[in-house]
């Protein structure tokens, strides 16, 4: 600035030096643009200069909160994170604090996708600021175990009424939250050998929401028939 005459950049020849102290690792911060003569002349005009301001701003981390996944009735894992965006060959050992990673998820919660919510807790470095990305916490069906009851009889006898119990049920839970009924069957019949025979465990109509149902076979065993004399 300052030409007269109408008179333009063409008037001038050379350029100004502009250097800086900054480096690609210096912290945050202003730092001075030096303006000096370098080549620059111009005939008719002295030169005055007038420095400048480099601002060096924070570098921006990536903070992902990792997906993660537990059973129904389970405790939530413990959630964690994953950083990208390091600059300078720099890693985890420059941030201090840690991220705060929540989910509305508890024990009793569905089976379903809940949220991982990444936000900024503790946590903070020097030339770094923050971008937050959430994560997923899968909850899955706990496992059920459907057995069906080992049972007892004489041979020639009927078959007594197969019956089966259920295991595994989280958070206080029992039948009541089970609809349906299993479907339990055998090969055995009145006139079978003694011997053991398998009880079949289907799962029939049984179901329940938030369970994975797992049948297991029981034993009919047919034993020998006293005679009395």
């Amino acid at each position: 600035s300052g030409f007269v005459n109408g008179e333009t950049t063409n008037v001038l020849s050379g350029a100004p030096s502009l250097t800086c102290a900054a480096e690609t690792n210096s912290p945050v911060g202003p730092y001075t643009i030096d303006a000096a003569v370098g080549t620059l002349s111009a005939p008719n005009y002295s030169l005055s200069f007038s420095n400048g301001t480099l601002t060096v701003n924070r570098a921006v981390l990536t903070v992902a909160a990792d997906d993660k996944g537990r059973s129904y009735g389970a405790t939530n894992p413990v959630f964690s994170a994953t950083y990208s965006g390091f600059v300078n060959g720099e890693a985890t050992n420059v941030l201090s604090g840690e991220p705060s990673l929540t989910s509305v998820a508890e024990t009793n919660s569905p089976i379903g996708t809940y949220p991982i919510v990444a936000a900024l807790g503790t946590l903070s470095a020097t030339n770094y600021g923050f971008d937050f990305t959430n994560g997923t916490l899968t909850v899955g069906k706990a496992v059920l175990l459907v057995l069906a009851d080992n049972q007892v009889r004489a041979y020639g006898s009927t078959n007594p009424v197969l019956t089966y119990r259920l295991e595994g049920f989280v958070d206080g839970e029992t039948t009541n939250v089970v609809s349906g009924a299993a479907a339990l069957s055998t090969s055995a019949r009145t006139n079978s050998p003694i011997g053991n025979y398998d009880i079949v465990t289907a799962l029939g109509t049984l179901s329940a929401n938030n369970y994975a149902l797992m049948a297991s076979n029981g034993t009919l065993t047919v034993t020998q028939t006293v005679l009395q004399a």
